[in-house]
Parts: C-alpha cells; structure tokens; sequence
C-alpha cells in the first residue's frame, strides 16, 4: 500500500468535503441525529469552507492522504482557535480536523496523517499538541489513546474530550 500524504490544493476541496461528508456520517450515526451531522457538515465540511484553509497560512495547514489516487483522508493541524480572533492562542497547537473515508480505516492511514501533522506542530516550535473528539466517539478515543494522547478533564464540555500530546 502506497500512501501518499501532502498538502491539499484549492481545486481538492469538492474531494475533501465528500470525504468529510462521508466519515462524519458514517462515525456520528447513532452519536448525533442525521438533522446535526448535516447541518455541521454544510456549514463547516463544505468546499468553500475547506478553501477557506488556504487564507490562514500562517496559522494552518491542510494534508491529504491519497491512495489508488483518491484522496481517502485529511488531517489540519494549527494554532489553537486560529479562526477565532477571542480565542486564538499562539502558544498551542490542535489538530481541528481529521476524518477517513470509512471504507479506508484500519490501514494505517489515519496514523501517517497524525505523523504528518505531529511533523508540522513540532516545527512550528510546539512540545504538545491538543485535539477534541465526541465523547460518545468510542472508536477515536481510543485510536487517539493508542497513539499516546491523554484526556485532559478540565478542558471537557458537554459533548467533547480534549486530549493532548507531548511531543518529545
């Protein structure tokens, strides 16, 4: 298997929002109703928002995996709340995103994604990064914890587990 990861392009992001659009429905089914996924999936999954990546260069970055020459999964890593001009913290990193074709998971792939983005926060200067996942997201929770991330409690709301990473 030949996995191929790089940064995305402007003219991917129709592929990465079907990608998006398929992994989030097929993870949060049974999580979260068909009426939410939908609705988070067009305001913040769909091709104009993807694009929108490329205005923060600074700030983000957006890779692809691509195998038989689909692109199968993304993952983004970034500052902390870089879209958010309250809440943006430039001493901390968080990958915002990482979904996986549902047809493409338990081959590696979502693992080469976090090398790649765990790459890119620890030159940027970073010693750890953080990440949020659904509580009730089982699958992640448990892949993020296998790769070495740790839940931190006090940073929980409601629905969502912040976990964290050192980089070492």
């Amino acid at each position: 298997m030949n996995i191929i990861i790089r940064e995305f392009t402007n003219s991917e992001a129709e592929e990465i929002s079907k990608v998006a659009y398929l992994s989030r429905s097929h993870t949060y089914k049974g999580i979260i109703s068909e009426e939410e996924i939908s609705r988070r999936n067009h305001q913040a999954y769909n091709p104009d928002a993807i694009r929108q990546i490329l205005d923060y260069p600074q700030y983000t970055i957006l890779f692809i995996a691509i195998l038989e020459g689909n692109i199968v999964g993304f993952v983004q890593p970034g500052i902390y709340n870089y879209w958010d001009e309250k809440t943006i913290d430039p001493s901390k990193a968080q990958i915002s995103r990482i979904y996986l074709h549902p047809d493409y998971k338990k081959r590696g792939i979502g693992g080469s994604l976090l090398n790649e983005a765990q790459n890119w926060i620890k030159n940027q200067g970073f010693k750890e990064y953080v990440l949020f996942v659904h509580h009730k997201n089982l699958n992640a929770i448990g892949f993020y914890q296998h790769l070495g991330f740790v839940e931190q409690p006090e940073n929980r709301d409601e629905d969502q587990l912040c976990m964290y990473k050192q980089i070492f």
